[in-house]
């Protein structure tokens, strides 16, 4: 289920059956929405304590591979332009940021695409740390083994909604009776999807933290930026 608030906010519940072992074990939950805030998390009806909460994503990409390959071997492959034939040399990632690649060959140290030649870089394997889709880490303690239905709520960034209303006017002289039907209208701003979800709407403003620490205000901005300010005014 899904409660969306004003300001961006939305409260997600899902519930999931795990079948705990008798020691500490650390429940791992993928596909969770990649904007939730993780101290917000709280795991219901596993009959333990949580000892620690984890939000792991740091998200798979071509920056994000080179970054956590420096130090590794890599395979670079180069096309000589005249004859295409292609070329296979180890190369070890020396350092990778927004100036550029450096790596090191037998050759000596230079920098990816400086040679004049096609080149493309082959990894072996994915750091571990990197994954292709959010996920929630909560270790907990030992306790009775056995299969339970556990539900995993937090608060998530990137949700709005608007309201628009019309109205019927009765068709008698006196037009005293009005049908007043409603549209609602939701935008997920997330890159999750939300399949059979059960939704609710909150009106209102949220209380937020007004703290030069933690301002408590959505990563998306407010929720005028996404929906008519008349709207909000109803």
């Amino acid at each position: 289920s899904v409660t969306i608030y004003r300001d961006l906010f939305a409260l997600v519940t899902e519930t999931r059956t795990v079948d705990l072992p008798e020691g500490a074990v650390t429940l791992v939950f993928e596909g969770v929405v990649d904007t939730l805030i993780p101290q917000s998390a709280v795991i219901a009806d596993t009959g333990r304590s949580v000892d620690e909460s984890n939000y792991d994503y740091e998200r798979l990409s071509p920056a994000s591979l080179l970054e956590k390959s420096i130090g590794k071997e890599v395979m670079l492959s180069r096309t000589d332009e005249k004859t295409g034939n292609v070329r296979q040399v180890p190369a070890g990632v020396v350092a990778a940021n927004t100036d550029g690649i450096v790596f090191r060959t037998r050759e000596g140290n230079e920098a990816l695409w400086c040679s004049g030649l096609p080149e493309m870089l082959t990894f072996d394997s994915i750091p571990g740390e990197l994954h292709q889709t959010p996920r929630l880490s909560i270790r907990l303690a030992a306790g009775t083994a056995g299969k339970r239905q556990v539900r995993i709520s937090y608060i998530a960034h990137g949700f709005a909604w608007s309201a628009d209303y019309l109205a019927h006017l009765g068709s008698r002289p006196a037009g005293d009776t009005m049908d007043l039907a409603g549209w609602i209208t939701l935008r997920n701003l997330t890159g999750s999807s939300f399949h059979e979800a059960e939704v609710q709407l909150v009106a209102g403003r949220l209380n937020l933290l007004d703290s030069e620490e933690d301002p408590g205000t959505s990563l998306y901005g407010s929720t005028s930026a996404y929906v008519d300010a008349q709207d909000l005014q109803e």
